[in-house]
Protein backbone atom coordinates (compact mmCIF):
# COMPACT_ATOMS: atom_id res chain seq x y z
CA UNK A 1 0.00 0.00 0.00
CA UNK A 2 1.52 3.50 -1.20
CA UNK A 3 2.13 5.78 1.65
CA UNK A 4 -0.34 9.21 1.80
CA UNK A 5 1.37 12.32 2.82
CA UNK A 6 0.22 14.09 5.87
CA UNK A 7 -0.81 17.50 5.15
CA UNK A 8 0.76 20.09 7.40
CA UNK A 9 -0.95 23.19 8.95
CA UNK A 10 0.43 26.18 8.27
CA UNK A 11 1.14 28.06 11.42
CA UNK A 12 -0.80 31.20 11.94
CA UNK A 13 1.48 34.07 12.18
CA UNK A 14 0.99 36.16 15.19
CA UNK A 15 1.27 40.12 14.73
CA UNK A 16 4.99 41.30 15.43
CA UNK A 17 5.25 43.21 18.41
CA UNK A 18 8.78 43.76 20.38
CA UNK A 19 7.64 41.18 23.28
CA UNK A 20 5.17 38.06 22.26
CA UNK A 21 3.51 38.43 25.27
CA UNK A 22 3.15 42.03 25.20
CA UNK A 23 -0.66 43.00 24.63
CA UNK A 24 -1.18 44.88 21.60
CA UNK A 25 -3.38 47.54 23.09
CA UNK A 26 -0.94 48.63 25.50
CA UNK A 27 1.74 48.65 22.84
CA UNK A 28 2.83 52.41 22.74
CA UNK A 29 1.17 53.44 26.26
CA UNK A 30 3.20 54.32 29.36
CA UNK A 31 2.28 53.50 32.39
CA UNK A 32 0.40 56.61 33.09
CA UNK A 33 -2.09 56.34 29.90
CA UNK A 34 -2.47 52.60 31.33
CA UNK A 35 -3.78 53.22 34.36
CA UNK A 36 -5.36 56.03 33.13
CA UNK A 37 -7.32 53.78 29.99
CA UNK A 38 -7.65 50.95 33.19
CA UNK A 39 -9.16 53.48 35.57
CA UNK A 40 -11.64 54.98 32.66
CA UNK A 41 -12.99 51.40 32.00
CA UNK A 42 -13.54 50.60 35.85
CA UNK A 43 -15.88 53.32 35.91
CA UNK A 44 -17.98 52.84 32.93
CA UNK A 45 -18.35 49.18 34.23
CA UNK A 46 -19.26 51.02 37.70
CA UNK A 47 -21.74 53.20 35.29
CA UNK A 48 -23.23 50.28 34.20
CA UNK A 49 -23.27 48.26 36.80
CA UNK A 50 -25.42 51.45 38.29
CA UNK A 51 -27.50 51.19 35.68
CA UNK A 52 -28.71 47.98 35.57
CA UNK A 53 -29.35 48.14 38.95
CA UNK A 54 -31.32 51.03 38.72
CA UNK A 55 -33.38 49.17 36.31
CA UNK A 56 -34.19 45.91 38.16
CA UNK A 57 -34.96 48.00 40.87
CA UNK A 58 -37.56 49.92 38.62
CA UNK A 59 -36.07 53.26 39.69
CA UNK A 60 -35.76 53.96 35.45
CA UNK A 61 -37.79 51.92 33.16
CA UNK A 62 -36.88 50.47 29.60
CA UNK A 63 -39.55 53.49 27.91
CA UNK A 64 -37.03 55.58 29.51
CA UNK A 65 -33.94 54.46 28.31
CA UNK A 66 -35.31 53.66 24.97
CA UNK A 67 -36.30 57.05 24.45
CA UNK A 68 -39.34 57.87 26.47
CA UNK A 69 -39.83 60.20 28.68
CA UNK A 70 -36.49 61.30 31.49
CA UNK A 71 -36.34 59.83 34.81
CA UNK A 72 -36.82 62.35 37.70
CA UNK A 73 -33.58 61.85 39.32
CA UNK A 74 -30.47 63.87 37.71
CA UNK A 75 -28.14 60.98 38.66
CA UNK A 76 -30.73 58.77 36.43
CA UNK A 77 -30.43 61.32 33.91
CA UNK A 78 -27.22 61.27 33.49
CA UNK A 79 -26.70 57.29 33.69
CA UNK A 80 -28.98 57.44 30.45
CA UNK A 81 -27.19 59.54 28.83
CA UNK A 82 -23.43 58.54 29.41
CA UNK A 83 -24.43 54.74 29.37
CA UNK A 84 -27.34 53.67 28.05
CA UNK A 85 -26.92 53.59 24.25
CA UNK A 86 -23.66 51.68 25.47
CA UNK A 87 -25.66 48.47 27.00
CA UNK A 88 -26.69 46.01 25.28
CA UNK A 89 -29.90 44.99 24.47
CA UNK A 90 -30.19 41.39 26.46
CA UNK A 91 -28.58 42.41 29.12
CA UNK A 92 -30.88 45.20 29.36
CA UNK A 93 -33.99 43.17 28.92
CA UNK A 94 -32.13 40.50 31.62
CA UNK A 95 -32.19 42.81 34.19
CA UNK A 96 -35.65 44.19 33.24
CA UNK A 97 -38.47 43.60 35.98
CA UNK A 98 -40.92 40.85 34.76
CA UNK A 99 -38.33 39.73 31.54
CA UNK A 100 -35.30 38.18 33.36
CA UNK A 101 -32.89 35.79 31.78
CA UNK A 102 -35.58 32.57 30.82
CA UNK A 103 -37.79 34.88 28.38
CA UNK A 104 -35.14 37.63 27.10
CA UNK A 105 -34.05 35.09 24.81
CA UNK A 106 -37.85 34.65 23.53
CA UNK A 107 -38.17 38.11 23.23
CA UNK A 108 -35.26 38.92 21.69
CA UNK A 109 -36.17 36.24 18.94
CA UNK A 110 -39.77 37.29 18.71
CA UNK A 111 -38.91 41.45 18.34
CA UNK A 112 -35.90 39.87 15.91
CA UNK A 113 -33.60 41.86 17.55
CA UNK A 114 -29.75 40.14 17.45
CA UNK A 115 -27.87 38.84 20.82
CA UNK A 116 -24.97 40.61 20.28
CA UNK A 117 -26.81 44.57 19.98
CA UNK A 118 -26.80 47.53 21.88
CA UNK A 119 -29.49 49.79 22.94
CA UNK A 120 -28.01 52.11 20.66
CA UNK A 121 -27.58 50.61 17.39
CA UNK A 122 -31.37 49.52 18.08
CA UNK A 123 -33.90 51.25 14.62
CA UNK A 124 -36.90 52.98 15.38
CA UNK A 125 -39.38 50.53 15.03
CA UNK A 126 -37.58 47.93 17.73
CA UNK A 127 -37.41 50.93 19.79
CA UNK A 128 -41.16 51.72 19.86
CA UNK A 129 -42.19 48.16 19.69
CA UNK A 130 -39.87 47.64 22.70
CA UNK A 131 -41.63 50.53 24.32
CA UNK A 132 -45.01 49.35 23.50
CA UNK A 133 -44.30 45.95 24.32
CA UNK A 134 -43.25 46.68 28.04
CA UNK A 135 -44.26 50.50 29.29
CA UNK A 136 -46.25 50.04 32.45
Amino acid sequence: MPKIPLLRRRAVQQPVTAERNTPMAFENRTPEQQKEALDKARLARAENRELLQAVKSGKITLAQILGGDLPESERAQQLIAERGDRVKVATLLRHAPGIGPKKTPWVMEELDIAENRRVGGLGVRQRKVLTEKFSK
